[in-house]
């Protein structure tokens, strides 16, 4: 059920492009299952709209952490 579950985020993102809290557990979601680039991706989605979105930033760095890149 894990697709599904992935599948069901996507739809509701392509519903709600704007809602942080899916984008979050999509990015939370990628990040359990060590898909680290996708879930570096989705969060640079924000940032591109809101680069003052502290929350996301924090995230991208602890994204980066888990795979030791911490020069970005």
């Amino acid at each position: 059920l894990p697709h599904q579950y992935i599948k069901n985020l996507r739809d509701a993102l392509a519903a709600n492009p704007d809602s942080l809290q899916l984008r979050e557990n999509l990015i939370q979601y990628l990040s359990d299952n060590e898909n680290y680039a996708k879930a570096l991706a989705e969060a640079e989605k924000v940032l591109s709209n809101d680069s003052n979105n502290l929350r996301f930033w924090r995230i991208k760095a602890q994204l980066h952490f888990a795979v030791k890149d911490t020069s970005k």
